[in-house]
């Protein structure tokens, strides 16, 4: 699965430069052309479909209910090892949010220790922090340069070599865009009691993300998360 996991990362960093206005659409058609049949991902002729297919994979074009119900089947306790879900916090707008909480943080049977929260928006931004760092690991963001090369006059190569070096440390929060791409190439989030999260992909690579203060009622825990790190992703 490691060709399909580059190529769902190249396509989604071509997406993001098309979203910013650096290449035009016609320029990244046939770059992914070329992408295509550099990586030949074996999940291609699905791309057309719009709901899960086989193995909880979902596919491009989907919506908000299908990424929520994704996670849901991945997200998982480490403490426990049961699954995550949705819950609302701030019942009134303008305050109301979603939260991922362990399902079993409730019951009075087998109730989980776990305190975790996890917000619904940082738990997309640590998608896509963990995706680029694995982008970068896998030097997605070289090969793309490469097969650009002759496709642009120098000048505008330059430009896109300067966007390339900004987009590598700017603010993940610039680079969100649809998330279908990461979606199929994901294959389980670990959610640990010292509020970190473990993303294990398709290839079986390894993505930690440390959250921005996912434990509630512990300022001890937060104090610590502000020491490593928090909102960051490494690779191992």
């Amino acid at each position: 699965m490691e060709q399909e996991v580059k190529y769902r990362l190249a396509k989604w960093l071509v997406a993001d430069m098309l979203r910013n206005g650096i290449i035009s659409r016609i320029d990244a058609e046939s770059l992914m052309l070329r992408i295509r049949k550099l990586y030949d991902p074996p999940l291609l002729c699905l791309e057309t479909e719009i709901v899960p297919v086989g193995d909880d994979v979902i596919l491009a074009n989907r919506d908000d209910r299908l990424a929520s119900e994704f996670y849901r089947r991945r997200l998982i306790c480490e403490t426990c090892g049961s699954f995550y879900g949705p819950r609302p916090e701030h019942s009134n707008e303008p305050y109301r949010k979603i939260v991922w909480r362990c399902a079993r943080r409730w019951r009075d049977d087998i109730r989980c220790e776990s305190n975790v929260r996890i917000p619904d928006k940082e738990l997309r931004l640590a998608l896509h922090q963990c995706a680029r760092e694995l982008l970068i690991h896998h030097k997605v963001d070289k090969t793309i340069l490469r097969k650009s090369k002759d496709l642009f006059d120098p000048e505008e190569q330059q430009a896109i070599n300067a966007w390339f070096k900004e987009w590598r440390a700017k603010n993940i929060k610039w680079c969100i865009s649809d998330e279908s791409d990461l979606l199929m190439i994901l294959e389980t989030i670990f959610v640990k009691a010292d509020e970190r999260l473990e993303f294990l992909f398709r290839d079986s690579s390894n993505v930690e993300y440390r959250l921005m203060g996912g434990v509630t009622n512990d300022k001890q825990s937060k104090r610590k998360s502000s020491l490593y790190a928090a909102g960051r992703a490494f690779i191992y």
